[in-house]
């Protein structure tokens, strides 16, 4: 059984390290919708399409994220201080919360007939998360003090950790094709088409930093 201490470690440098990128991430989120709104083409529209993102839109993403990553690190404790209970069940019980935290969910639109495939996708998202934070928060290395020192403990290498990374961000990318073909799943009141296009783009660079971050840990290892 590991350490509770031990436990505990992993799972604050793993929470520091996901609170940072997602911080990243919403600030360029605010950038993406300046640049989209460049122009007096859009000076009418351009103070109402901020004021919706940054009133309504950007507090959901920031809540629904943390809500997340503390549900995927409730899930993989319960599953390392439990070693019985199976993956799946704890994802089925828990997937109704996460759900409803998801940053594209939260704005699907339920009539739509993408949406039970949304559901799914999310689904298998979660699962893929929680299967990865076990990985790391269960890893009993001594002398970790850093999440770089943690990732490199726990994958060994940097094709393990990739392979790991991409097991996760696949189903973002079919989510990302999903809104790509049928931007109607999304119900958002105000300036839909842009602030789809602005989750789509803010998805690619995430993965695009993520795999990035990887290569710079393990550079040299």
């Amino acid at each position: 059984m590991i350490d509770p201490a031990t436990l505990e470690r992993n799972a604050r440098l793993v929470r520091a390290r996901m609170l940072e990128q997602l911080e990243s991430s919403l600030k360029k989120g605010s950038e993406y919708i300046n640049q989209e709104l460049e122009g007096p083409q859009n000076f009418l529209i351009r103070p109402v399409v901020r004021s919706f993102y940054d009133t309504f839109v950007k507090p959901i993403l920031r809540d629904g994220s943390k809500g997340n990553l503390e549900l995927d690190i409730e899930c993989a404790k319960e599953l390392i201080l439990d070693p019985g209970k199976k993956l799946e069940e704890v994802i089925e019980r828990n997937a109704g919360r996460y759900f409803k935290n998801d940053q594209t969910a939260r704005f699907a639109n339920k009539r739509n007939t993408n949406y039970r495939w949304f559901v799914e996708n999310v689904k298998d998202t979660f699962k893929a998360q929680v299967k990865h934070m076990v990985e790391a928060l269960k890893c009993e290395a001594p002398d970790v003090s850093t999440y770089d020192g943690l990732m490199i403990a726990t994958y060994k290498t940097r094709e393990n950790a990739r392979a790991a990374l991409q097991e996760q961000i696949q189903h973002m990318e079919m989510g990302i094709d999903k809104l790509q073909s049928d931007p109607s799943v999304m119900d958002i009141a105000v300036g839909k088409e842009l602030i789809t296009r602005v989750l789509v783009r803010g998805m690619k660079d995430t993965k695009a930093e993520l795999l990035a971050g990887v290569d710079d840990v393990f550079k040299g290892k």
